[in-house]
């Protein structure tokens, strides 16, 4: 009797992991799938209609005996969760403080910028700049050119040229930019990278990029592979539009986590928007308890698995929720600066940093990120786009300390007259065994206060 009932645990506890593996996998998407054939598959699970989803969890609470106790008691593992007990009730924007519907601030995107770009100007210079305002497009490009304005409107060109400049470092940063390309450019630049060879790839390769052909790219561009897919991480990072209403954006992406900052504390939210409650149906758990003396045997035991299943399948919806929200907070706490100044501040980071700080193993950190999108303040990102590979030679793990004293002896030796881009300063010290990216390259350059090729080109 002992050894059945612990290969019975055994298959369920490995039924049960396997579940929550592939609910860890699942994106916002997909879940709706996941819980929709759960409860086609389940008759014990039902959804709870909109208005019950209020109701405490007391309330839905029934009377228990000791028939059902034995049953809970033997499957003493399920009851992990609390209230996952019997009923999955999602988290609603709005719904809750601890879930502020953040897209409500942003009704009126363009408005917080009027106010900030007059601001800028002085009162001479406020007509002209209400102009510009007028000349944006929903998206916020300004598709006529300084010359265009000043051949149809009464301001000198230096005058228009120098409020565009102002518009366009205005938050949210690039409105004022002509086009997409022009507004990838800026970014790109503020950034601190140069951005031909990106221009280039996206104009010339754009079809091939987004279908990830990088051999074919490589073959073509005689740009190497490794380096290839960097830039395609950098583009995907870049807004294609710099003013946008954040409700109607997402459209096209569903982010699985939000993170925005809320009377000054970030705050993380598993985007459950539209995912329905769900509920043991209580009818069928009386029929468990042994009620119905129409049951035979064997319906009552068919019951019992529904419901250690139903149950299973309940807890690992809560354990996905609080796995996911871990690691998006240990995300949130190493790329603070990040999400605090935007892509430049994005620091090295390893999913085993993770794992090991939340005692997870590789496998679920993995599942977890997959096929994820964050909304954050700077935009919205695929998750890995967080984890960047430290320095490494292949002798040994660098400090920040050193990789920086290796890039300053490099920027002191190099010709004055032609002084190295980030691109050459990472060809370096790949030679030397040291595997870096670019995009570290201009990182630490820039924490060195050193400034780009260009500039320190001029400075000579």
């Amino acid at each position: 009797m002992k050894l059945r009932l612990e290969h019975r645990l055994e298959q369920i506890v490995s039924g049960q992991i396997v579940q929550l593996m592939k609910l860890l996998q699942a994106n916002r998407i997909d879940i709706d799938d996941f819980i929709e054939d759960e409860i086609e598959q389940n008759p014990l699970l039902e959804k709870i209609e909109v208005e019950e989803t209020l109701r405490t969890e007391q309330e839905l609470e029934i009377e228990k005996d000791d028939k059902l106790e034995y049953y809970l008691k033997e499957f003493e593992w399920l009851q992990e969760g609390g209230e996952g007990l019997r009923s999955y009730v999602p988290k609603k924007l709005g719904q809750e403080k601890e879930t502020p519907d953040i897209y409500a601030e942003k009704k009126d995107p363009l408005e917080n910028f009027k106010i900030e770009f007059l601001s800028k100007l002085d009162s001479a210079k406020e007509e002209l700049g209400n102009l510009l305002l007028s000349l944006l497009d929903e998206n916020g490009f300004l598709r006529m050119s300084a010359r265009e304005i000043t051949d149809k409107y009464p301001y000198k060109i230096t005058k228009i040229k120098n409020a565009i400049e102002k518009m366009k470092n205005t938050d949210p940063y690039g409105v004022g930019c002509k086009d997409m390309l022009e507004f990838i450019a800026f970014q790109l630049e503020k950034m601190g990278y140069e951005d031909d060879k990106y221009i280039k790839l996206l104009t010339i390769f754009g079809k091939e990029l987004e279908a990830e052909a990088f051999e074919k790219i490589s073959r073509k561009s005689g740009i190497a592979v490794d380096e290839i897919k960097d830039i395609l991480i950098v583009l995907r990072s870049l807004k294609t539009i710099p003013l946008y209403n954040r409700k109607q954006d997402i459209g096209y992406i569903i982010p699985d986590v939000i993170i925005r900052k809320v009377d000054g504390e970030y705050i993380v939210i598993l985007n459950e928007d539209e995912i329905p409650s769900i509920r043991i149906n209580s009818y069928y758990l009386s029929l468990i308890k042994g009620r119905s003396k129409d049951l035979t045997e064997e319906e009552r035991k068919n019951l019992q698995k529904y419901f250690y299943a139903a149950k299973s399948f309940i807890n690992n919806l809560y354990k996905r929720r609080e796995t996911i929200e871990r690691i998006a907070k240990e995300i949130l706490n190493r790329q603070y600066e990040f999400f605090e100044k935007g892509i430049g501040c994005l620091k090295p980071l390893y999913m085993k940093d993770i794992a090991e700080t939340l005692s997870l193993s590789n496998s679920t950190i993995t599942r977890a990120l997959a096929n994820k999108y964050y909304d954050t303040p700077q935009g919205i990102f695929p998750s890995k786009f967080f984890f960047i590979n430290r320095a490494v030679s292949d002798i040994d793990t660098l400090t920040v300390k050193d990789v920086k004293n290796e890039i300053e002896k490099i920027i002191n030796r190099e010709d004055k007259k032609d002084p190295f881009s980030d691109e050459k300063i990472t060809g370096i010290l790949n030679k030397q065994g040291l595997k870096i990216v670019r995009r570290t390259i201009a990182k630490y350059r820039g924490e060195l206060n050193i400034p780009n090729r260009a500039l320190r080109k001029k400075s000579k």
